[in-house]
Formats: C-alpha cells, sequence, structure tokens
C-alpha cells in the first residue's frame, strides 16, 4: 500500500530532515508509525465510550418519556 502525501516544510524542517541519516529517518518514521497505531486504537475506544454514552442517554430518554406520558395520565 503506498499512499502520496504532499506536505509544504518550512526551510528549518528541510534542513533538519536533510540532515537526518537514513537510519536516523528510518527510526523517526517507526516512532511516527507507532504513535500513530496507539492514538488510532484510543480512537476506536472513546469512540467505543461516546457510542456506549450515547446508548445510555437515549434509554434515559426513553425512560423519562414513558414516566411523563404515565405521571400525564394520572394527572388528567
Amino acid at each position: 500500500m503506498s499512499n502520496t502525501v504532499s506536505i509544504d516544510l518550512d526551510q528549518e524542517i528541510a534542513d533538519k530532515v536533510n540532515s537526518m541519516t537514513k537510519k536516523e529517518l528510518a527510526e523517526k518514521m517507526v516512532i511516527a508509525t507507532l504513535e500513530a497505531h496507539v492514538a488510532r486504537q484510543d480512537v476506536e475506544a472513546l469512540q467505543t465510550k461516546l457510542d456506549k454514552a450515547e446508548a445510555y442517554v437515549e434509554q434515559g430518554r426513553a425512560m423519562i418519556s414513558a414516566v411523563m406520558e404515565r405521571w400525564y395520565e394520572y394527572d388528567v
């Protein structure tokens, strides 16, 4: 899988990258890849928590609605 991304670098960063050895660049790439993987897992975990929270909110709304309907029945 090969993705091409165009990135505009300022001169300072370009000079820093150009001065790095292949080994240093490879290490930075591995670190960035691992950090991205961990971040993706964190996002997935947070999305799962958000989905559960939304489900609880909907259950709560349904319960409140049911209670309010019964309340109006008793009020009449």
